[in-house]
């Protein structure tokens, strides 16, 4: 079902990008958000995607003050999705070392809440169902642990 609902996100965006070409006025911030997800979509595998996404929302779940508010996760989100394609990667010239350089390139903080946003919607349900699964199950399996514990005291 993910993989579902992440091939019709980037559907939406060609198909965005294809309005933008036969001269439909944009939001800047939102065509880079739309060229962003056809770019991450045209090379990246679609589980890859979904698997990331679903361990940033079972970091936060885990670890919530790594995050200090919603966007700074909504942030981290993008980040983390981005870096999965050759979009996020910028070239230099290093004069010193003689050599190019790979950096990574945030995009804009508008570019990035519109991408935040469409990520969540996406895969949020799911990543915190994922995350909350998770957390029941390392419960149970403490909770095994410890009846194990008592179970051998009473042996003594």
């Amino acid at each position: 079902m993910l993989c579902a609902r992440w091939e019709a996100l980037i559907e939406i965006s060609r198909a965005e990008e294809a309005r933008y070409q036969t001269g439909f006025a944009h939001n800047l911030h939102e065509r880079e958000a739309w060229f962003n997800i056809s770019k991450i979509g045209a090379s990246v595998p679609p589980m890859e995607v979904i698997e990331v996404a679903l361990a940033v929302y079972l970091l936060r779940v885990e670890n919530p003050p790594r995050f200090k508010s919603d966007t700074a996760f909504g942030v981290q989100l993008v980040r983390r999705v981005r870096s999965l394609a050759p979009v996020s990667i910028g070239s230099y010239f290093d004069h010193k070392a003689t050599k190019v350089r790979s950096v990574y390139r945030d995009c804009k903080p508008k570019t990035t809440a519109i991408l935040a946003r469409l990520l969540q919607d996406t895969f949020g349900v799911a990543g915190l169902t994922v995350a909350h699964l998770e957390r029941h199950e390392a419960q149970k399996l403490r909770d095994e642990k410890q009846a194990l514990y008592e179970a051998l005291e009473e042996l003594k």
